[in-house]
């Protein structure tokens, strides 16, 4: 089926780990998605949920601009930088990389 399918609301996708989504067939391949976050301040718990979700949240905009129902074999990659300096201190960045595949599911059909 060529059919349009509008952009999906970023809430509503499915991110997993996985190939394939538990009880849910793939309908089709929409290609790979990435998203990115960086955080510089605050305490390290702190920046790295900040980089965290402001990757997630990137990832789940360009997914939903694909129009995907799910992203899945979803990757995530922490890395840190010594040194960065900012306002006169010696911080550590933290950056989150997350990568996977977006994809179509195919409807649910009640029996």
């Amino acid at each position: 089926m060529n059919a349009y399918r509008p952009q999906r609301h970023e809430s509503n996708i499915l991110i997993v780990t996985t190939e394939t989504v538990p009880g849910r067939e793939i309908e089709k391949v929409l290609g790979v998605v990435v998203g990115q976050g960086d955080s510089f301040f605050n305490t390290v718990k702190a920046r790295h949920r900040n980089a965290l979700k402001l990757a997630t949240d990137d990832f789940r905009h360009n997914a939903g601009i694909l129009g995907a129902d799910a992203v899945v074999a979803v990757n995530y990659e922490v890395s840190g930088v010594r040194g960065f300096w900012g306002l006169s201190f010696i911080s550590q960045s933290v950056t989150v990389q997350i990568s996977g595949t977006a994809v179509t599911l195919k409807d649910l059909i009640d029996p």
